[in-house]
């Protein structure tokens, strides 16, 4: 699931989810931009771990890291 439609079905904010995981309201913005927009960017694996925990899984690693598999998103989430 993209980040984007996980913060819209659970009601919460950008500005509320990116100071849960410790970044910026600008960062969260950055990570959902289309990727065609100079803006975007891609989270470090860092920041995802946090990103895939505050989510309960619903936003993997792999969402941001297309060439990722389960397995890696396990090995970074130490799940």
């Amino acid at each position: 699931m993209k980040l984007a439609d996980y913060l819209n079905l659970k009601g919460i904010s950008q500005r509320q989810f990116a100071k849960t995981i410790g970044v910026s309201y600008q960062s969260i913005s950055n990570y959902i931009a289309d990727p065609s927009r100079p803006n975007h960017a891609i989270p470090r694996v860092s920041i995802m771990t946090k990103i895939v925990k505050e989510t309960d899984g619903n936003v993997q690693i792999s969402d941001f890291y297309p060439r990722l598999t389960w397995s890696d998103n396990e090995e970074f989430t130490g799940n």
